[in-house]
């Protein structure tokens, strides 16, 4: 209201201003004009300025009366809560009472149950009981252990024991040479094969030397000197057997020269070191001398003939008559031929051979070859009239061989060595004893 007070004598005053002006006429240089144009302009503002405040408050008188208008609404609302809040109270206040009153009607009453005994902790838990649990686990591992090796012996139709093998050969067996663990070290060196060079006091070495007696002691009354050694199929260790019973017959002093005849995977070039061509093929076929393809080894009253030059058709070879002249040439020469042949059911070499020789050694892979497999190179060589001198269990493992056989092994093994170290022990003395006189 003041400032519409003020506005209003302004424009009274301004009023009579310009009615001033409008009889004497404006003037630009008079100061009256000037100074009322001043006031004009600066009043305008002032106005204006004026203006937007009032706007600014009656927005802000909108907005009191809005809230002024809203504050019964809320007052009920608190009114509302308030009252809800009381009877909260009051219902609390009530079902406290309730419950101090149950209380003390329980604690006058006396309970239809009474404690026994107390609920002590056990000192030991009632599950698991570790005794029979244990128990039970041992008995039924043990009674697994025991089915599954039946039921392994059962569908293992394989030969494992020298009297395994006697009983499906229907003759003694000439003996059993253990697994060489140094063969499966050393697949890459194929001279390591003849072990009986490189380990002259083992158990394998042993089973050979054995061997090479039990072949003397089969020749008394029926004597032989040419036989080959085969097997009934492939990977069974024949011509490893063949070399180192060569080697052993040649150290015990008797000449001894031994024939691949396998020409379709030759071993004995590798396992002598010698060269392959000439030999057997190249001697057959292009006429070359015996002299040519004989080999002397290293080691004394040995020699070899190998393979020779890869063929066609090997079964030619083997059945030729060139075969039969050189096996009448070899054994007025040497003491004892031995010839490794093809397995003896995928090929026919060995059978069409061993009817020109004085018998036959069958090599038995144990725990590899069936007994029905055994049992049909068997067969065939009774079919072919081929003597079967014996057969070999090769690569037999050490825990199958009898308990008798370890144990005297090592124990003249333990007193050859003792023995030894006492010789030289009283050499040493004697060499002493001698220099001090």
């Amino acid at each position: 209201q003041a400032v519409t007070m003020k506005i209003n004598q302004v424009e009274k005053d301004l009023k009579e201003a310009i009615k001033e002006m409008s009889k004497t006429g404006p003037s630009a240089s008079d100061p009256l004009y000037i100074e009322l144009m001043t006031n004009y302009i600066s009043t305008e503002a002032e106005v204006k300025a004026l203006d937007d405040r009032i706007k600014v408050f009656n927005d802000l008188i909108k907005k009191e009366e809005a809230r002024i208008e809203s504050l019964p609404a809320k007052e009920a609302e608190m009114t509302r809560l308030l009252r809800k809040v009381e009877t909260g109270r009051s219902l609390y206040t009530m079902l406290l009472s309730k419950l101090q009153e149950a209380k003390i009607q329980e604690a006058k009453e006396v309970g239809d149950a009474r404690i026994i005994d107390a609920a002590i902790p056990p000192l030991h838990p009632i599950s698991p009981k570790l005794p029979i649990n244990l128990f039970i686990g041992l008995s039924l591992g043990l009674f697994m252990g025991v089915f599954i090796v039946m039921l392994k012996e059962s569908l293992d139709e394989s030969v494992h024991s020298l009297e395994s093998l006697e009983l499906v050969t229907g003759g003694i067996p000439l003996g059993a040479v253990p697994y060489v663990k140094a063969l499966s070290k050393n697949k890459g060196n194929p001279e390591r094969a003849l072990f009986v060079h490189h380990s002259s006091h083992t158990p394998e070495t042993e089973s050979i030397r054995t061997l090479a007696s039990r072949l003397k002691f089969a020749s008394i009354g029926s004597p032989f000197k040419s036989f080959l050694v085969t097997s009934s199929v492939a990977q069974e260790g024949k011509s490893t057997i063949a070399a180192n019973l060569a080697y052993i017959l040649a150290k015990k002093g008797f000449k001894t020269v031994a024939v691949d005849a396998d020409l379709r995977k030759p071993r004995f070039s590798e396992i002598f070191g010698v060269k392959r061509s000439p030999g057997l093929s190249d001697l057959i076929l292009s006429g070359a001398s015996l002299d040519s393809v004989l080999r002397s080894t290293k080691h004394e009253n040995l020699y070899i003939i190998p393979s020779g030059t890869t063929v066609e058709s090997p079964g030619e070879i083997i059945s030729s008559t060139e075969m039969t002249s050189l096996l009448t040439e070899l054994e007025d020469l040497f003491d004892y031929v031995i010839f490794d042949t093809p397995p003896l059911i995928p090929f026919t070499d060995a059978l069409e051979l061993g009817t020109q020789l004085d018998g036959a050694i069958l090599v038995v892979k144990a725990g590899h070859t069936e007994k029905k497999v055994i049992q049909k190179g068997v067969k065939l060589l009774y079919i072919a009239n081929i003597r079967l001198i014996g057969t070999v269990l090769n690569r037999i493992q050490k825990t199958s061989e009898p308990y008798y056989y370890r144990y005297n092994y090592r124990y003249y093994q333990e007193n050859y060595r003792k023995g030894r170290k006492a010789r030289a022990g009283w050499r040493l003395v004697r060499s002493i004893l001698g220099k001090s006189s």
